[in-house]
């Protein structure tokens, strides 16, 4: 590797890690420009990128893991040239930069096709009109609501909500697609990570904590009930028609009808690229492993070990992956 080559150092503060958090971390800074590789240390705080000559130099130096910068992990930058000399200096502000990015606008406005002129607008629009209606829906049912929702959404319209009265929080990082028909019940908080698409006719029943750490694909009709924790590390993913669900009807044997008994909440973790197969279905307390796939019309009742294909009602192993 050459020496100037750049290193980004992923510092991991979670003891122990937050794999699917570290599978999204290494995922998006090897797509940055120069970064020739991703090194991870446990240590107090989180990240700084600079080059592997000095990281070298600073490896057996006992004074390493105090030298790595706070970030978040959605979020990488450079850290401070004058707080911390090793990492690699920020450019000098230049003084037609206003006047260039006016230049671009124009330039854009004449060489980008009109078609996709208006599709931009387009989207725009509909995000304008999703986040207002959001709103509009919380003010109507006496919702306290946060949104935190990323610039670049795409959202199409014909999303529908159900709110209730109390707090909710609904957090939508970049790059992530709402498609036609989503029904988003919020009574509790929603995290959706970078890089997720939820498709049509999804429905998403939160009660309690429902995390998208990244990359996490809903498909067509799948219905995902969260009145406890549950997990989605990076990648999992689900196909058309999937239940995944955290709750079960306290049935006790007394003659009082189902709906009128309480419920318990078990949580469900899906391991970072895990799949289930179309019309499968995951049980409260389940956790599917990491790389493991649920057959298509599977019920998995039990937890799924790492890299398993498993199928049939109740799932069982079929085999390794």
């Amino acid at each position: 590797m050459p020496a100037e080559e750049l290193v980004a150092v992923v510092a991991l503060t979670d003891d122990p890690p937050d794999e699917g958090a570290v599978a999204t971390a290494r995922h998006d800074l090897q797509r940055l420009p120069g970064v020739g590789a991703v090194v991870l240390l446990q240590a107090s705080s989180p990240v700084a990128v600079i080059t592997w000559a000095h990281l070298q130099a600073k490896a057996s130096a006992p004074g390493l893991a105090p030298l790595l910068v706070v970030l978040a992990s959605r979020f990488y930058a450079v850290v401070d040239g004058d707080l911390q000399p090793w990492a690699p200096a920020s450019p000098a502000p230049r003084p037609l930069a206003p006047l260039r990015a006016v230049a671009r606008r124009g330039r854009n406005a004449v060489t980008v096709p009109p078609r996709r002129r208006v599709a931009s607008a387009r989207r725009r629009l509909w995000r304008r009109r999703f986040l207002a209606r959001l709103r509009w829906e919380a003010w109507l049912a006496g919702t306290d609501l946060e949104v935190r929702v990323s610039k670049d959404l795409y959202v199409e319209p014909g999303t529908r909500f159900h709110l209730a009265q109390g707090k909710a929080l609904l957090e939508i990082g970049p790059r992530c697609r709402l498609l036609s028909g989503t029904l988003l019940r919020l009574r509790g908080e929603l995290l959706i990570g970078p890089g997720c698409e939820i498709r049509q006719d999804v429905s998403l029943n939160v009660k309690g904590r429902l995390r998208f750490t990244g990359r996490n694909v809903l498909g067509k009709g799948a219905m995902v009930h969260a009145d406890a924790e549950m997990l989605w590390e990076w990648g999992a993913c689900v196909a058309d028609y999937v239940t995944v669900l955290d709750t079960h009807h306290d049935l006790d044997g007394t003659l009082v009808q189902m709906l009128d008994q309480g419920v318990t909440a078990m949580p469900i973790v899906l391991g970072a690229a895990s799949f289930v197969g179309s019309k499968g279905t995951v049980m409260p307390g389940v956790r599917v492993g990491r790389s493991s796939v649920v057959a298509a019309g599977s019920v998995a009742t039990r937890d799924v070990p790492d890299g398993a294909i498993v199928g049939g009602i109740p799932a069982k192993v079929i085999r390794q992956r």
